[in-house]
């Protein structure tokens, strides 16, 4: 796929513009302004706020491609390792970009020698907002992040609905996006709030976002970054959970102990229950909304155990 022959063109102001990635620039913008509100705010040194932004541009746009071309098997088997930076053709990971961009967060922390951990609690606060802005540029993309076909009823008729040649399906990216802006608002609310310690927050993200992800790929049914009915990125927010699980216990070093065991193993039965509503979903009768619900509810035991132990950590200081 020529990735400059497929995309939407727009024109503004007579100027010649890739749709998706005025989304991408928008994102980043919002991004770098939300960066740059927190490092004044955390006292961070001058520049802080510049380098950390350069730094998740490069090295998150070097992990996006670098973990697409691993997770896709038509490009990744099919073309040299030289032709995966050829970033005309194929496309790009989410999963891959958001690791880059806290890579980046901790690199930035050793350049300038303040603490990686706070750098990587300005980055959790930030990244959502991009992650919105992409989310949204994906309904830009024929038959991409869109849900499976939708019955008859209130929603193929809602603004969630989009109609393809046959049938009518679910606008997933916007309830991505949606979930997006509701992570950044949680986050940047506990970050005003100033009582949490270093760290609880970037543990929140990867808890927040690790759960909500796993819902929403379920959601998806382009089968993009697939083998069979396994969605990879679903995967890669799942070890997104589990690494936020084990993150919060080894923070809780003294009590707990139970808890301490419970979150991460946790997510290792999530994972088998999410497995066993997936194909409840393909192959069963049972009601989907009731299916997800279920789903949701499931990935959230996780969320809540990491949520305890931060909170029984911040207590103990």
């Amino acid at each position: 796929m020529k990735l400059y022959e497929e995309a939407a063109r727009i024109s503004i102001l007579n100027i010649d513009m890739y749709s998706y990635g005025l989304h991408i620039a928008v994102g980043i913008a919002a991004m770098w302004i939300a960066v740059g509100i927190w490092c004044r705010q955390k006292q961070m040194k001058n520049g802080t706020a510049t380098l950390l932004m350069i730094l998740s541009i490069l090295m998150g746009g070097f992990c996006s491609r670098l973990f697409f071309c691993l997770m896709d098997q038509s490009l990744g088997m099919a073309v040299p390792v030289s032709a995966w930076f050829n970033i005309a053709g194929g496309g790009w990971s989410l999963t891959g970009l958001i690791l880059g961009m806290f890579a980046a967060s901790w690199a930035c922390g050793k350049i300038t020698g303040q603490p990686p951990i706070t750098l990587l609690d300005i980055s959790a606060c930030a990244i959502p907002l991009l992650i919105a802005a992409e989310r949204l540029g994906d309904r830009l993309i024929e038959d991409f992040n869109t849900g499976r076909p939708l019955e008859e009823g209130w929603l193929s008729s809602s603004f969630l609905a989009v109609q393809g040649e046959y049938e009518t399906y679910l606008r997933t990216y916007y309830l991505a996006a949606a979930a997006a802006i509701i992570l950044f608002l949680i986050l940047n609310i506990l970050a005003a709030r100033d009582h949490h310690k270093d760290g609880s927050l970037f543990i929140m993200f990867l808890l927040m976002s690790g759960a909500a992800g796993i819902v929403l790929e379920s959601l998806r049914y382009d089968y993009f970054l697939s083998i069979t009915f396994v969605h990879l990125q679903q995967i890669v927010f799942a070890l997104y959970l589990l690494a936020g699980a084990i993150v919060a216990a080894v923070r809780v070093k003294n009590g707990h102990q139970v808890l301490r065991w419970v979150a991460p193993l946790s997510v290792v039965g999530v994972a088998g229950a999410v497995i066993g509503i997936e194909f409840a979903i393909d192959r069963s009768d049972i009601n989907n909304l009731l299916l997800y619900i279920a789903m949701i509810i499931v990935v959230l035991i996780p969320v809540v155990l990491g949520m305890l132990l931060l909170e029984r950590k911040e207590n103990a200081h």
